[in-house]
């Protein structure tokens, strides 16, 4: 092998044990936090506002630890290839473009809102913030580039990189559901 070539891809099995090794140390930090933090007693059906059921709270840390565990153990596995694994290609491009339309960037109650979907909706009304939300779906594009781009360079299987980026998905809901607690739109 020549000095110019990036090394070796490291073996799927010491990626997964790496998930696992970051994955239950984040997952009790982020219990500890969520328990701290986010969960108080329920008034009526709905919790009370910057709160989190107890159940809601376990869930919220355990996908988002692993979420954050997948792309650490990505990242790492991969720090060595990072040229060739950042290089634009037109699968790792349309993938970060899909994940910034649907990646959630807030949520209303309960519903997520994701950037592609709004851009939809107010071309439809001819409103003109739509510009506005295209230039953020684009930025959010611009963040996710190197999710993606990771997750295609690093995960040979295809299901299993469908499986990674729903995880991802339900990573950046939780994680926002974890960090800001239940918000009421008061409808």
């Amino acid at each position: 092998m020549d000095s110019s070539s990036p090394p070796d891809r490291v073996p799927p099995r010491t990626v997964a044990k790496w998930a696992r090794g970051i994955f239950v140390p984040l997952f009790a930090i982020l219990l500890f936090f969520a328990y701290s933090f986010r969960v108080m007693p329920m008034t009526g059906n709905f919790p009370q506002d910057g709160t989190l059921p107890n159940w809601v709270a376990v869930v919220a840390a355990l996908i988002t630890a692993a979420g954050v565990a997948v792309l650490t153990s990505l990242l790492v596995a991969n720090i060595g290839r990072l040229r060739a694994v950042l290089r634009p290609r037109t699968g790792k491009v349309l993938t970060a473009l899909v994940l910034a339309a649907i990646m959630p960037v807030a949520f209303f109650d309960w519903m997520p809102v994701v950037p592609g979907a709004m851009v939809v909706m107010m071309l439809t009304d001819y409103y003109e913030g739509w510009v506005l939300w295209l230039a953020g779906l684009l930025a959010l594009m611009i963040l996710t580039y190197p999710i993606s781009a990771l997750a295609i360079s690093g995960i040979r299987a295809k299901r299993t990189r469908f499986a990674v980026f729903a995880l991802i998905w339900w990573t950046a809901y939780f994680g926002q559901l974890l960090a800001f607690g239940f918000r009421n739109s008061g409808l």
